[in-house]
């Protein structure tokens, strides 16, 4: 309504209630049943943890494709939007830098296992350059298990919102308008959006009251070389046969530990990986991080 021009807003409330006595409102359905499976809490209370993903390639009319790269800080619900053609490394790192100056560092950076984060199969030890740009600030990378998104439920669940509310809902007549637009949606949705889990708050509201550092204006700096000291957690379902993928190093396991979550830590400073089942050590690996 906001958008279109509509003066004076109703409140929230009152749009509610007509929703509701027009059975526009429905009960969420659950998409999947839970297996009983104990997953690994990583996160400590009070940790900020950003989950991170990307939405795209998608496609404006006469003027290419593009990607958004989405970060939302969990503990606020505040959402920072970057839009780009590409999601080349040095894009990445740029993009973290300007999201970081919108949201301040958090303790840890939850994300899924593709490009341009995850190493590949062909050199599971050489890390890419925008995993070492996390560990270079003291943040630690969780990989969430394979073939799992709903492990990222929050930032997964504000893509949806990103396509119906914003880029299925009007049309952009090139690039640049699609930027200006996502920089508008990333402030209604900060300032106005309202979380129940957040006690009908807005995320902005949230926001202000957590203890942040933010990284100083300006341009980024360049990246230190070598590779910086810190840990990376994976989470991987132990499958029958055993093993434990971790970017191409199999890593087997006992028999009793199928079809359990095995908490991988990789340490680049001791530069070994240890595996965790329900908070035990199981395995301790080499690992010479590159």
């Amino acid at each position: 309504l906001a958008a279109r021009g509509v003066q004076p807003l109703p409140p929230v409330g009152l749009i509610n209630r007509i929703l509701k006595r027009h059975g526009q409102v429905r009960v969420r359905q659950r998409r999947f049943a839970p297996k009983g499976l104990l997953y690994p809490a990583i996160v400590p209370a009070g940790a900020l943890c950003h989950e991170m993903d990307a939405v795209g390639p998608r496609y404006l009319e006469g003027d290419g494709r593009f990607f958004s790269w989405h970060t939302m800080l969990v503990n606020s619900r505040e959402v920072a939007l970057e839009p780009h053609r590409h999601l080349t490394d040095p894009v990445m790192v740029g993009a973290l830098w300007a999201t970081w100056q919108r949201l301040g560092w958090p303790n840890y950076a939850q994300l899924d296992n593709k490009t341009p984060f995850a190493p590949t199969v062909h050199n599971p030890y050489r890390l890419p350059r925008v995993l070492r740009w996390l560990l270079q600030w003291g943040i630690e990378p969780i990989f969430i298990a394979l073939a799992e998104p709903w492990r990222n439920g929050h930032v997964e669940h504000f893509n949806g919102t990103y396509d119906q509310r914003f880029f299925r809902a009007q049309q952009f007549a090139s690039y640049a308008g699609l930027v200006q637009g996502e920089r508008g949606f990333e402030r209604y949705h900060n300032r106005e959006w309202r979380y129940s889990t957040l006690g009908n708050r807005t995320p902005a509201e949230v926001g202000a009251l957590l203890v942040r550092r933010f990284p100083p204006a300006g341009p980024c700096p360049p990246l230190a070389p070598g590779v910086p000291p810190g840990r990376i957690h994976v989470v991987r379902l132990v499958r029958p046969d055993q093993r434990v993928d971790l970017f191409g190093l199999r890593l087997r396991l006992r028999v009793e530990f199928m079809y359990r979550y095995a908490h991988a830590i990789i340490s680049t400073a001791e530069r070994c990986v240890r595996i965790f089942v329900d908070g035990a050590l199981v395995k301790e690996h080499p690992w010479p991080a590159e």
